[in-house]
């Protein structure tokens, strides 16, 4: 395969560059070789500049509404999508 013909030119091993090297960078160790460019580790998430974000109560109460309307069962549609486009609901009113 490809990966087995990747040479890292720091420890010499077989299988990655020297730009996946764990010697060289151990952050990416957690994520097997795989990039975390773009991924902002949760610990350095930038504070917030203060300002708040607030609900109303009649968005609570769509927000309930819509959720009793989605069909638990419903296999074609993930939870997470669901849990998407019910903050999107709330987010648009």
């Amino acid at each position: 395969t490809t990966r087995s013909l990747r040479r890292c030119t720091h420890c010499k091993k077989t299988g990655h560059t020297v730009d996946f090297c764990w010697d060289l960078h151990p952050e990416k160790k957690g994520n097997k070789g795989r990039s975390s460019i773009g991924k902002t580790p949760v610990s350095e998430v930038p504070k917030s500049s203060g300002e708040t974000l607030s609900i109303s109560a009649d968005q609570i109460r769509e927000l309930r509404a819509y959720l009793g309307r989605i069909d638990v069962n419903q296999v074609e549609t993930s939870n997470e999508t669901k849990a998407n486009h019910a903050l999107a609901v709330v987010g648009d009113t």
